[in-house]
């Protein structure tokens, strides 16, 4: 947390959710960039998934590009990571991801992170 958080924070962007319904364009890049952010051994596992990349629309890969990529780079100017780091990171999540949920009326958690084991 303390990585992706220090980014946004230097870059002025917050992440504010008033009502987990709607679209809120600084979260949506907050996983990828938390992954993006690991120790080189944890990265190196992560990197070891599938992507599936190639298998993405045209749609999809655009509103990737416009919601996560260009975000990341160009919003928290994060130019370390390639375009396609990025998509590859948004392909691996996509992939390898999971939602689970604690019972009716005790809300669901998404997490990649359960997957990943890292």
């Amino acid at each position: 947390h303390l990585n992706e958080c220090k980014i946004y924070k230097e870059t002025g962007v917050r992440v504010q959710i008033k009502d987990w319904d709607e679209d809120v364009e600084a979260y949506k890049a907050i996983m990828v960039l938390r992954l993006l952010c690991l120790e080189a051994a944890s990265l190196t596992r992560v990197e070891l998934l599938c992507d599936h990349v190639e298998s993405l629309t045209e749609n999809e890969k655009n509103v990737y590009t416009e919601t996560v990529v260009d975000f990341i780079r160009d919003k928290l100017k994060q130019k370390m990571w390639s375009k396609e780091q990025i998509m590859r990171m948004v392909g691996r999540i996509r992939s390898n991801a999971f939602q689970m949920s604690a019972g009716k009326g005790k809300g669901h958690q998404s997490s990649s992170s359960h997957s990943f084991y890292i």
